[in-house]
């Protein structure tokens, strides 16, 4: 199905500090209704495939317009931290790779607020994907370029990236987050300290 040329104005929640979980639904649907979800779901996936140019563009008009259904619903404090974004595909792909270099570039590139940005439904930051990748070499550069706050940020499910090490990495890796910031122990939902 092609994506439509134009969008239809809509009611969605506006994006502030509070709301992402139900803004997050919301705009989920509106996508997936508009047949634009598949390339949020695309640039999660590494995906080989080899498309012919009338499929890329497909794409890339279709990721722009997610894109700017996105950007529409956010607030003046979220849209300033994504207003440099033009499509997240190649900046989670890295993350899933272990590809330092590129996640480097598009930082570098792009936007360094993606550091400590929630950057899917989980309420993952990069480091609590490469966490969970298994990427300690990027956690590692990770680490040294955000601030001793961004090691405090929780997912959905009440983890630092912190918590999440505790259960994937060694302990070297726990170790380099906990020297950053020693706050990093704070509990998950469950009140258990993953760190000690």
């Amino acid at each position: 199905m092609e994506a439509k040329a134009t969008l239809c104005k809509t009611a969605l929640e506006v994006l502030d500090k509070d709301n992402y979980i139900s803004w997050s639904v919301q705009v989920k649907t509106y996508l997936m209704a508009q047949d634009l979800w598949d390339v949020i779901e695309v640039a999660t996936e590494s995906s080989k495939e080899k498309d012919d140019e009338a499929n890329r563009k497909a794409r890339s008009k279709k990721n722009f317009m997610a894109l700017h259904v996105i950007q529409n619903s956010c607030g003046p404090e979220s849209f300033y931290k994504i207003r440099k974004i033009s499509g997240s595909r190649g900046f989670i792909r890295s993350i899933n790779e272990g590809n330092w270099d590129a996640l480097h570039r598009y930082l570098i590139r792009d936007n360094m607020t993606a550091l400590n940005a929630k950057i899917n439904d989980l309420d993952e930051t990069p480091l609590h994907m490469a966490v969970t990748k298994g990427h300690v070499h990027i956690v590692e550069k990770l680490v040294a370029l955000m601030s001793k706050e961004d090691l405090e940020i929780k997912d959905s499910s009440g983890m630092t990236a912190m918590a999440r090490a505790s259960a994937l990495v060694g302990a070297d890796t726990r170790m380099l987050m906990h020297e950053k910031n020693e706050n990093v122990t704070i509990p998950d939902l469950k009140g258990l300290f993953h760190f000690k």
